[in-house]
This record gives C-alpha cells, sequence and structure tokens, in this order.
C-alpha cells in the first residue's frame, strides 16, 4: 500500500512543487513590473503636479506684477497732482496777498477774478486727476481678467497636452513590447 501510494503521489508532488515554484517566479516577475508601473506613475503624478504649480505661480507673480505695476501709477499720478496743487496753492497765495494791499474796488475785483481763476484751475486739474484715477481703475480688472483666461487657456492646454501623451505603462511596455493583460 505505501508503495503504491509513494509510486502514484511522489510524481504528482514533485510536479505540483515545481509549478508551485514557476508561480512563485511568475509573480515576482510581474511584481516587479508592476512596482516598476507604479514608481514610473507616481513620478508623471508630481511631475504633472509640480508643472501645474509652476504654471500657477508664473500667473500669480504675473498678477501681482500688474497689480503693483496700477499702485504705482495710481501713485504717481497722485504725486503729480500734490505737486501741481503746490504750485497753484502758492499762486493763489500770491494773489490773495496782492488783494489784500488793493487800494480800490476795481483792483479787488479783478484780484478776485484771478484767484477764482486759478481755483477753477485746481478744480479742473482735481476732476482731471479723479477722471485718470478712475480710468486706470476700471482698467484693472480687465487686464486682471485677460490673465486669468490667459492662465485657463494654458492649463487646458497643458492637462490636454498631460492627456495626449503615452503614460509610463504605455512607454515601458512598448520598449519591452510587452503588454499586460488584465
Amino acid at each position: 500500500w505505501e508503495a503504491t501510494i509513494s509510486e502514484r503521489c511522489t510524481p504528482l508532488v514533485s510536479v505540483r512543487a515545481q509549478e508551485g515554484r514557476e508561480s512563485i517566479t511568475f509573480c515576482r516577475h510581474w511584481l516587479s513590473r508592476y512596482q516598476d508601473a507604479v514608481k514610473a506613475l507616481t513620478h508623471d503624478i508630481f511631475e504633472g503636479v509640480f508643472a501645474a504649480a509652476e504654471l500657477a505661480d508664473r500667473h500669480e507673480n504675473r498678477l501681482l506684477a500688474l497689480n503693483k505695476a496700477h499702485e504705482e501709477s495710481l501713485e504717481a499720478e497722485r504725486t503729480k497732482q500734490l505737486e501741481q496743487e503746490k504750485e497753484v496753492e502758492c499762486q493763489i497765495e500770491a494773489s490773495l496777498e496782492e488783494m489784500r494791499r488793493c487800494a480800490d474796488r476795481e483792483q479787488l475785483e479783478e484780484g478776485y477774478c484771478i484767484v477764482m481763476d486759478r481755483l477753477a484751475m485746481v478744480e479742473t486739474s482735481l476732476r482731471n486727476m479723479q477722471a485718470q484715477s478712475v480710468a486706470l481703475l476700471r482698467a484693472n480688472p480687465g487686464e486682471v481678467r485677460k490673465e486669468l483666461n490667459a492662465e485657463k487657456v494654458e492649463l487646458l492646454a497643458f492637462l490636454a497636452l498631460c492627456e495626449d501623451r503615452p503614460t509610463r505603462k504605455q512607454q515601458y511596455d512598448s520598449e519591452r513590447g510587452a503588454t499586460i493583460h488584465y
């Protein structure tokens, strides 16, 4: 009885043991390939995230520069206006001083007209400054919108580019001439 069992089972056990070793070798081979594919995929994901972050940073820097340029132009306009106002204020002060020294009504009225003209100049200048400031302020949202649209277009182009390129798994398989069937 033991001889029969030994005779019949020993070859089957050795065949099964060999199949088990081959199965383990096969699994190790494919697991290492999957591990390489996962590493490549992870690398691609991080490359894509970093590229998208760089794109967002570039546009953020452009927006900051755009806003800073608008602030600087508004400040320059304000400084220019203040300098002009100082000149006119000095002229008004001089005209008022002359009016204080007027001897008759005719000279006083003439001085009054001069002061009123200079005040009208100040008013016109302030209105012009306000109009220019409003124009600069109104231009800012349009320029920001253009920059945001440019960012959206660039991001969409980036994503489409990433979508069209072959994955690391496809590159890996094409280089080795193998395809994994699921």
